[in-house]
């Protein structure tokens, strides 16, 4: 006497396929976990040392500081996502804004810098006074750079509060 399947525990192409789909992610995930948990390589921390400079220099008001660290054809956006106007060579910006600072305080949030080859990303929290009193450039910001040859060839700081 041959058994016939029970229909509630047989198995569909497509519950076969979902369950391939949902175990591959979760396989991808992991492996992008442990990649954020594997020590950066050399590279990748002369990545950071390079924008840790750039912002000690941004913190002293040196406007030449800053520009030696930019790439010849750098980039440069700051908005709240989604308000982008487009990037932009970022030193005259960088200049005009820095000489009309009184103080300015860029601080990485502790354990938010990552470096991916070229790419790293950092949290801080930026405070400016400016020449009027005014605090222009302040808050909190997600920034994105890819450093290409010790210079920081494109710079995108996301305003997140």
């Amino acid at each position: 006497m041959a058994s016939t399947p029970n229909r509630s525990t047989a198995i569909t192409r497509r519950t076969a396929l979902a369950t391939a789909g949902l175990a591959a992610l979760a396989m991808g995930l992991s492996q992008t976990a442990s990649a954020q948990d594997k020590a950066p390589t050399a590279q990748e921390r002369a990545n950071m040392t390079v924008i840790d400079a750039f912002l000690v220099a941004f913190n002293k008001r040196d406007a030449a500081g800053v520009a030696a660290y930019l790439a010849p054809n750098a980039h440069f956006a700051a908005a709240r996502p989604g308000k982008f106007n487009g990037l932009t060579d970022p030193k005259a910006a960088f200049d005009g804004f820095i000489s009309r600072t009184k103080s300015i305080s860029m601080v990485v949030k502790p354990g938010t810098t990552r470096a991916v080859g070229p790419m790293v990303t950092h949290e801080r929290v930026d405070t400016m006074v400016m020449q009027d009193g005014s605090n222009l450039g302040s808050g909190t910001w997600f920034g994105v750079f890819s450093v290409v040859d010790g210079k920081i060839q494109e710079f995108i700081d996301f305003q997140i509060d």
